[in-house]
């Protein structure tokens, strides 16, 4: 049987691998892309399938459009994405020095997710991925993704961290204890911290 948060999970680890091996190629990077791509495939097939027999909900399926574009975008962006870095990383590779290497090793020491934060954090409309941007949307906003839109816009014009969270707090009614809540200061205060 499939597990949609699974899709999601294995999802958010496909864009992480390729922003990483945009960063910094490696075999073992490319080796676990092409694992976790084969994962993301088998669910992905035994979601369609599963779909191909029963008669899905209105929500279930928008939630199949939106799983079988991304799968699309995802497969298109690997392709296009391991062409392009595998002819990158060998020229790269060839000129590589002895302290290239030692950085990139300290820089695997990094957990993928402090690295994409803080690349993603200094431009705020970059700092959400997909999966953010439709939770939020979902959770925060109503579904409404102009006030998603316009809220970020309000947000980049603002001086600090403190003024956005009483923005989101105050003015929007926000609870601070909601973990989407949460989630989305945290994505803030990364963006005032860069």
């Amino acid at each position: 049987m499939y597990n949609i948060q699974e899709l999601y999970r294995l999802n958010i680890e496909l864009e992480g691998l390729l922003r990483v091996i945009e960063q910094r190629d490696s075999e073992e990077a490319r080796e676990l892309l092409a694992q976790k791509f084969k994962l993301y495939t088998e669910s992905m097939q035994q979601l369609l399938d599963c779909a191909k027999t029963t008669q899905p909900t209105a929500g279930e399926a928008a939630i199949l459009d939106e799983i079988k574009n991304q799968e699309a975008v995802s497969a298109e962006v690997i392709s296009e994405s391991v062409a392009a870095e595998a002819a990158v990383a060998h020229e790269e590779h060839k000129a590589s020095t002895t302290v290239a290497k030692a950085a990139a090793e300290n820089a695997r020491s990094l957990k993928l997710d402090e690295m994409l934060s803080a690349r993603q954090s200094a431009d705020l409309s970059k700092a959400f991925t997909l999966n953010d941007k439709y939770r939020f949307r979902r959770e925060l906003f109503g579904g409404s993704d102009s006030d998603f839109s316009q809220t970020i816009g309000l947000i980049v014009q603002m001086n600090s961290y403190e003024e956005a969270r009483d923005y989101l707090l105050h003015d929007l009614c926000w609870d601070s204890h909601n973990e989407a809540v949460e989630d989305f200061l945290t994505i803030i205060k990364r963006h005032f911290q860069a």
